[in-house]
């Protein structure tokens, strides 16, 4: 299509166009052109202003010329001095050509504007006369910032170019760009905010591990007195009345111990993992010790409580004791402490499932304050109470039901309310248990649960045990259980110790305490298994008093090969044993060995002495002799801790000073001297601060009680007689 235009046209059409003399310099030029470019109208040299980039050919105005003239012919005819137009479909290139071969397909060329970095598409045009090359058309790549910059606008772009499309095209470009920018900016916010809010939360959940750790370590230690002093107790003592009351003791301090372990596991609860400890027992018992372990609740506020089983609950079972245990608690603990008047009743029935197992339904009924709907609608949700002026007083964490909720979903359960206020509740739930063949159902429960007695000499040993612990207390704990067992021991405080008497001495297991100074249970593990023979099959058990799953899979990873968490019990020392026949322990029908001690009830304290030991477990046992006898080996030992908690804090060695505090605080822990136990868990705080000042002034309290306890003991009463020492080591 051609198009015949005079000067006017041209420069209103193309504002970017430019008009080349045979010497190539620039005769004319369009008005938007000359915004860029002002210079252009002093008739510079084309070279010096503009390059020619596609095609890439040398500027020669004959060969240009008659390419374009070739071009012009192909299209039109003009009338002689009449510039000519021509427009032709074309697309710009980026390779070489050679004017011999350029055809009417190849002339729309990119000029580059040297001065402004502008591109320009041009395309062009022979004129005869006077004889001239002309370049016509528009920006080829324009950027918001040139259109400002040389005060561009729509009306500076040729109408018939596609440049209209492109202008347009790059304003809503730029538009988007703007808005895309926002939102990348904002985006950006709220990636940070999310991730500061994850630190957070990391940083949070570290805390409470650390506190999980440490509550762990701190409830434990006297729980592992107590509940290792009762067991010792049941063995020895013969008395029925007495040995029931022992029973309830350890039924209590048993279900303690879950509790305990529900607020410890809370972090894997909120995950939904779950560790399966599955065993047997008798489900009668259980409920009956359930009962029997809140009766006195009961009975302090005027409450009967009671059970009863359907024809269909089994009695022999398999399965989730704890757990299950852990929800029947919780569901009698929750009726107690909402009824004020009444009764209460654990009503347990069953149906059969597959896999010859029972889905058991245990309801606990009471005639309490019953629930709103509202309130039956979240009492399973975490940390939520029912609160009015009945309940305002009632304490407790909120926790009770929402882990007795993901403890029965877990399991393949249920759990749920049917409550009318101001007439009662039943909480229910359902569990499925494995049904056993032994053990058949009696007409009607017995009144007393049937217990399983552990005698002296239930293993025949082949080789000793050895016992690492730091900690003398509980190190002398493990040794008395394991000798009143009728099993030899060897008791050593460190790891290097260990492996030294590991290195002389053949023994049948290892017992290693985790958290020791120096080389820790999972290093000294390491290292006993590092070496050929015998070693690379001892088994070695960790104990510890942190409860946690990591912590055991810490120790399997070292070269454990089991886990024992503390408070440690007989039970818990022959059901280790008897896991790992291989160390020459079984059990045995033959007669008891009198392998145990008996207590000796000497009478050394004094008034004073007695009074300050007063929450000691030590004086379950009723020896007073052996309560004296810690008392001196922690009074002679007094001065070098105190000495070395001095020359620390001189030093600025807070880790020592906080291994120091530790051992102090659980001495005085099991010899239950509750002050100094204070005083020395502030000073384990004040390390862990670095706080200087702080510890010095606790330290300096510590010193002092130490030297009102030296006092105390001084006044002791002579023995009468002179029992046989058993060489234990000084508390530390």
């Amino acid at each position: 299509m051609t198009y015949r235009l005079d000067d006017a046209q041209l420069a209103r059409i193309f504002p970017f166009h430019l008009v080349l003399d045979p010497d190539l310099r620039i005769v004319s030029h369009g008005p938007s052109l000359g915004k860029i470019d002002p210079s252009l109208q002093e008739q510079p040299s084309f070279s010096d202003r503009f390059r020619i980039r596609t095609p890439r050919v040398e500027p020669d105005f004959e060969t240009l010329h008659r390419v374009a003239s070739e071009v012009s012919a192909e299209n039109a005819s003009p009338a002689a001095g009449e510039p000519v137009l021509t427009l032709v479909s074309a697309e710009p290139g980026d390779r070489d050509y050679e004017p011999t071969t350029a055809s009417s397909s190849d002339t729309l060329y990119v000029l580059d504007h040297l001065a402004s970095g502008l591109s320009l598409r041009m395309q062009m045009i022979a004129a005869n006369d006077p004889t001239t090359l002309v370049f016509v058309g528009s920006p080829l790549l324009t950027e918001p910032g040139q259109l400002d910059r040389y005060d561009l606008s729509i009306s500076d772009f040729a109408p018939f170019d596609c440049s209209l499309d492109y202008i347009l095209a790059l304003r809503t470009k730029d538009s988007l760009i703007d808005e895309t920018t926002q939102l990348t900016s904002r985006l950006e916010q709220t990636n940070q905010d999310l991730q500061e809010q994850i630190e957070a939360r990391a940083a949070a959940n570290k805390a409470k591990d650390l506190f999980l750790m440490t509550m762990s370590h701190e409830i434990r230690t006297p729980m592992n007195a107590i509940t290792g002093l009762t067991s010792l107790l049941l063995q020895l003592d013969s008395d029925t009345t007495r040995r029931r009351h022992l029973g309830t003791v350890e039924t209590a301090a048993h279900t303690l111990q879950t509790l305990i372990d529900g607020v410890l596991d809370f972090t894997k609860i909120e995950s939904g993992a779950f560790e399966n400890h599955e065993e047997d027992f008798d489900l009668v018992d259980l409920v009956e010790q359930a009962v029997r372990l809140f009766g006195p609740a009961a009975r302090e506020k005027g409450l009967e409580l009671g059970y009863e089983f359907g024809p269909s609950a089994p009695r022999a079972v398999h399965g989730d004791l704890a757990q299950f245990n852990r929800v029947v608690s919780n569901l009698t603990h929750n009726a107690i402490k909402f009824t004020e008047t009444g009764w209460i009743e654990i009503a347990v029935t069953a149906r059969p499932i597959p896999d010859h197992a029972a889905m058991v339904r245990v309801e606990v009924t009471d005639t309490g304050i019953g629930l709103a709907a509202a309130d039956r609608e979240r009492i399973f949700d975490r940390f939520t109470q029912v609160r009015s002026s009945v309940t305002s007083g009632a304490g407790g964490t909120g926790l009770g039901l929402a882990i007795s909720r993901k403890i029965c979903e877990a399991r393949g359960g249920r759990i749920g309310v049917e409550s009318t206020p101001g007439q009662g509740s039943v909480f229910w739930f359902e569990f499925p248990l494995q049904l056993r063949a032994e053990a058949p159902r009696e007409s009607a429960p017995s009144p007393q649960p049937a217990r399983q007695q552990h005698t002296p000499g239930a293993f025949e040993t082949a080789l000793p045990v050895l016992v690492v612990d730091d900690n003398a207390i509980n190190r002398n704990m493990v040794v008395d259980m394991l000798e009143w067992l009728g099993v030899e021991t060897e008791a050593v405080a460190d790891g290097m110790t260990a492996l030294e008497r590991t290195a002389d001495r053949n023994f049948g297991a290892i017992l290693m305490d985790i958290q020791m100074p120096g080389l820790d249970g999972y290093e000294t593990a390491r290292r006993i298994r590092s070496r050929d023979g015998r070693d690379a099959d001892i088994p070695i058990i960790g104990l510890s008093a942190n409860a946690f799953q990591q912590d055991r899979e810490a120790g399997l990873a070292a070269g454990m090969d089991d886990y024992v968490a503390k408070p440690i019990t007989i039970e818990s020392l022959i059901k280790v044993l008897r896991r790992w026949p291989q160390t020459g322990y079984r059990s045995t029908k033959s007669a008891p060995r009198d392998a145990g001690r008996e207590p000796s009830i000497i009478g050394r304290l004094s008034p004073e002495a007695a009074d300050l030991v007063a929450s000691s477990p030590l004086l379950e046992v009723g020896d007073d002799s052996t309560v004296s006898e810690y008392l001196e080996d922690f009074i002679a030992a007094a001065p070098e801790t105190l000495a070395a908690l001095h020359q620390s804090l001189d030093e600025r060695t807070f880790d020592e000073i906080y291994r120091l505090a530790h051992n102090l605080k659980g001495s005085s822990l099991f010899l239950g001297i509750d002050t100094l136990t204070e005083m020395a868990r502030r000073l384990e705080l004040a390390s862990e601060r670095c706080d200087p000042s702080e510890a010095a002034s606790v330290l300096s309290q510590i010193q002092a009680k130490i030297a009102e306890i030296g006092e105390i003991v001084s006044t002791l009463r002579p023995p009468t007689s002179s029992p046989a020492s058993d060489d234990r080591p000084a508390p530390r």
